[in-house]
């Protein structure tokens, strides 16, 4: 058997006794609408028949197959060839092949009992397979091919007993169609065993609920998540722990500069593309290496005074996307200049401040394609998304106080200033302080824990968040939350009288020359004399919407300024003052009265301290058509830039109530952002009609299972809504209708609804439970807004998490000394027969690591402190390692037991016990010792009873320094 000759043979063999004996039923597979689908399901079914057939070949039992209804046409000769590709081999005519004719079924196998299989049939084939003739339709059956070509030929149909042997979670009840032959082969030879083969032949993700789909799903997409954020947290430390080891090493601000100015622009984006692609075990090992040969390699440039035009230049991987790939292959020079980093931005700070194009193609012709990539980052603000780390994590590595300085001002200079306060100050573009989310259920547990007994409730306003800048008395600045800067819009001076400025400034107090409010812009309905929420224009007297920037003053609505907190004040920050203090000195100094709504006032509040009047207070707010309510803690300090829950600040929107529905959906089309977008629809008596266009929510699975829906030419994807549907335009040429037959039903929710539509629909999941009839009806779309305005807040408490069960088998494990071998105990260790125990730290990891260190020289290691001999207590959070000694004789060393005179050193003395206080650096030395390699087995130095200083590791070490020792003690030892 070792050339294919024989091997054909063989299979011919097989077949022949098959065909021979006649035992086995016959298989008809109908290709009449293969033919009519697109080309790509074409190729698609093609390759299925091949595996049909090379499976069949292959098996001990095959199949008697045949094709029947096959044209005798051109492009069915090609495709018999290209896509099925056994009927061009060396050795087909020594193997019995299944015959391809144009016959129909019935005469195929005129003196058969013939069953078609369609899984839209009543009656179920079950049982041994006692049938002469099995016939498949050859399609995606989504239009019932099946069901129509078994009545035209007057064929008994029957569907595969999956409903009663199989419980289907999800997904279309599709197998493809060498499942179906294994299952036939499977059922004939185990006598009708109709369970044990569908369930060997049916793909995993159709028997699990769509619940556990996406809790595996998203337990997998965690675990991902969880190791890239490691790999890229530790490449951003990397590389700022090397900069800060720079910095600390007394580089100075002209050395920067000229670094900027001598170091070419191609070397950075090369050492960026090596740092972003290193990856496996030792990622962290090899990037730090890279980014300490590349400072060195810019301080030995900068020392030597190399010229920048004959720096190397190494190749960097071509990883770039294909803007610059497209860029630079139509903009290709022989010859360019690679410029300098201050160069690069010296070209984007004017490109900033101007349209004009020079400067833009000056950079396409003088950088190379990895740089380009870099700088289409850079110049779309997608850095930190490209190395995938968020901006306050790369910002924390600069120093603890780097995100406050830059939620404080938003500029890198005042982060990198020494001396930079982490206090905004006036005029200064920081970010508010904002307000975090609450969860559905327990939303009062959370209120409770966080924000105290008492509390402030404030309405929600729908509006602009801005912070309003005062200054020197008569000058303003205004920053929207997202840093942009609207002073040109809003007006900088009081002067300015038809601008918002000068429209607020008589209202403020003569005394208040310097000023920060956190405030919200709204719109004032001159006509209506209430404020309107943003984007409604059924809220407004003119019935449309309005953008914030650009109000003509001969509109009926004009800008209003809603304050919220006072942040300074002549010339002094409040912001550490506690929020109640900062109301009492908003309300009393700032604004003459609180009588203008319609111009400037402060948002009234309420203190609370009950459940039910939340609960009363969020319903009077989605009552009266506001966005929600906000609840704030009344002794917080402000702090910009962060959204926390311990912060006590919370917003209260119509998402806590019950706003699910239940819709059909009925078409697939595009938006406007070129996304995939459904058109979903509900119930209007005996016609369905289209309520909105959706385009978020629904996983790949779900997805695929609509495009499996709407995939045929000619099936159920339609350029006319059907009889039973009000439905929308189509926009796509490629988009449609589905068919009634094969509408789904969706359950969605939104965000409200604004002039009669939804705000941010999204469909959470397919109610693979429920028939089209049951949707929601068109009336209950209408009374949507009504249903939002009277929903309550969950009565339902947080899900309680029930402790892991801590069992006698989990404490032995974790109390377990690890073993090492024999031959590396060091028997002449001081160490041998002292017993010692290593408590419980923050890293077990570490822990068990210095239990078998400690054991290999000879120390009687224990899990739980006795009467032991030696302590070692070892905390990450607490960088301190304690070695508490008992006893008079320590090592061959006697010890008389006397106090310390020295009041001022913290070394501690108990009875007969001494304490040794090791600094946080000497931790980490020796915590990177221990992370090394196995050096322990070079321990051959004696004791040492003279040296002062601490040892506590193992050769290769440095002696620690002085910094490192927090205390010595006279007459000591080592341990080396």
């Amino acid at each position: 058997m070792r050339n294919r000759k024989k091997i054909h043979a063989a299979q011919g063999a097989r077949m022949a006794s098959a065909m021979r004996v006649n035992e086995r039923p016959k298989i008809a597979l109908d290709l009449q609408y293969m033919f009519k689908e697109k080309h790509r399901v074409q190729s698609e079914l093609g390759n299925q028949m091949q595996y049909v057939i090379s499976e069949n070949l292959d098996s001990r039992t095959p199949l008697h197959l045949s094709f029947v209804n096959f044209p005798n046409t051109e492009d069915s000769q090609k495709w018999l060839e290209k896509s099925v590709g056994f009927y061009g081999g060396l050795y087909t005519h020594q193997t019995i092949l299944p015959d391809f004719t144009h016959k129909g079924v019935k005469e195929t196998f005129p003196d058969e009992e013939v069953v078609y299989i369609s899984r839209h049939a009543r009656d179920v084939l079950d049982g041994p397979l006692n049938v002469g003739a099995i016939a498949l339709c050859v399609s995606m059956d989504t239009a019932r091919e099946a069901l129509g070509a078994a009545r035209r030929g007057r064929m008994r149909v029957v569907r595969l007993p999956i409903k009663k042997y199989v419980k289907w979670q999800q997904g279309p009840m599709y197998l493809p169609f060498p499942n179906i032959m294994r299952i036939f082969r499977h059922v004939h030879e185990s006598g009708g065993d109709w369970e044990t083969a569908l369930l060997s032949n049916i793909s995993k993700r159709h028997l699990i609920t769509p619940e556990e789909k996406e809790a595996q799903a998203q337990l997998e997409k965690t675990n991902r998540r969880k190791i890239r954020q490691r790999e890229k947290n530790e490449l951003i430390k990397t590389i700022f722990v090397c900069l800060l080891v720079a910095k600390e090493s007394g580089i100075s601000q002209s050395f920067l500069l000229m670094l900027a100015d001598t170091l070419k622009f191609a070397d950075l984006c090369v050492l960026l593309s090596k740092l972003r692609d290193t990856k496996g075990a030792n990622a962290s090992v090899i990037r730090r290496k890279l980014f300490e040969k590349f400072a060195a390699s810019c301080a030995e440039k900068c020392e030597n005074g190399e010229d920048p035009d004959a720096a190397f230049h190494p190749d960097a991987k071509k990883v770039c996307e294909v803007l610059a790939a497209e860029v630079s292959s139509r903009i290709a020079p022989e010859d360019f200049e690679h410029l300098s980093i201050a160069e690069i931005n010296e070209k984007l700070d004017h490109m900033s401040e101007s349209s004009d194009t020079e400067d833009l193609q000056y950079l396409f012709k003088n950088c190379s394609q990895d740089e380009l990539f870099w700088l289409f980052s850079m110049m779309i603000k997608n850095v930190e998304s490209t190395i995938g780390v968020a901006t306050n994590i790369i910002l924390s590595w600069l120093g603890p106080q780097a995100v406050a300085r830059w939620n404080t001002a938003r500029d890198l200079t005042e982060v990198a200033a020494a001396g930079s306060d982490a206090e905004p100050r006036l005029g200064a573009n920081f970010r508010p302080m904002l307000l975090a989310r609450l969860p559905k259920e327990g939303w009062w547990e959370v209120i409770r824990e966080n924000c105290g007994d008492e509390f402030f409730v404030e309405t929600k306003y729908d509006g602009e968040h801005v912070l309003l800048h005062k200054i020197a008395g008569d000058q303003y600045k205004w920053y929207t939350r997202n840093g942009k800067d609207f002073t040109n819009d809003y007006g900088g001076s009081s002067k300015l009288k038809d601008l918002l400025s000068g429209r607020i400034h008589p209202f403020f107090r003569k005394n208040v020359t310097d000023c920060i409010l956190d405030c919200e812009l709204m719109l004032w309905d001159k006509k209506l004399k209430k404020l309107c929420r943003r984007q409604f224009k059924s809220q407004n007297s003119e019935h449309r919407s309005h953008s914030f920037r650009h109000i003509d003053p001969l509109d009926h609505v004009q800008l209003a300024v809603v304050v919220f907190d006072l942040l300074y004040l002549n010339g002094k920050s409040i912001m550490n003052a506690p929020l109640h203090q900062r109301i009492r000195a908003l309300e009393a100094g700032v604004l003459k009265d609180n009588k203008h709504i319609e111009t400037i006032a402060i948002a009234p509040r309420k203190t609370v301290s009950a459940k039910e009047e939340v609960e009363e207070l969020f319903a009077k707010a989605l009552g009266a058509g506001e966005e929600g309510i906000v609840v704030k803690r009344k002794d917080v300090t402000y702090q910009p830039g962060t959204r926390m829950t311990k912060n006590g600040w919370f917003k209260m929107k119509a998402y806590l109530g019950d706003n699910e529905m239940d819709v059909a959906l009925v078409a697939v089309d595009k938006g406007k952002d070129e996304r995939v977008t459904y058109q979903l629809a509900v119930r209007d008596g005996d016609k369905y009609q289209t309520i909105t266009h959706c385009a978020s929510g629904l996983g790949r699975i779900d997805r695929d299972y609509i495009y499996d829906l709407s995939a045929k030419a000619e099936g159920p994807l339609l350029k006319e809504p059907p009889p039973e549907l009000r439905g929308w335009n189509i926009i796509d040429p490629k988009g449609g209708f589905i068919r009634k037959e094969h509408w789904i039903v969706v359950e969605m929710t939104a965000a409200g609804v604004r002039d009669g539509k939804f705000i941010d629909p999204v469909m959470r999941r397919i109610r693979y439970d429920k028939d089209i009839e049951e949707v929601d009806t068109l009336q209950m779309f209408k009374d949507y807004e009504k249903m939002l305005q009277n929903s309550k807040l969950s009565d339902k408490s947080p899900t309680k998490v029930t402790p892991r069960k801590i069992t006698k088998r989990m404490i032995v494990e974790g109390s377990a000394v690890p073993e090492v071998d024999a031959k590396q105990i060091h028997t002449d260790s001081p160490l041998v027969g002292r017993t010692i125990c290593v408590l419980y730290g923050t890293d077990e990891r570490l822990r068990k690591r210095l239990m078998e260190i400690l054991k290999i020289y000879g120390a009687n290691v224990v899990a739980n402190p006795g009467d032991v001999i030696i302590l070692l207590h070892y905390n990450m959070g607490i960088p301190r390692i304690y070695l508490f000694f008992s006893g008079r004789h320590e090592f061959g060393r006697s010890y008389n037991g006397q106090a310390s005179e020295d009041k001022s050193s913290s070394t501690s003395w108990r009875d007969d016990s001494f304490a040794i206080e090791m600094g946080a650096e000497a931790i980490k030395k020796q915590q990177l010792e221990c992370e090394a390699g196995p050096h322990v087995s070079s321990l051959n130095a004696p004791v040492s009873t003279t040296n002062s200083q601490i040892f506590f590791g193992w050769p290769p070490c440095d002696t620690w320094t002085p910094d490192e020792v927090l205390n010595e003690v006279d007459g000591g030892f080592t341990l080396e």
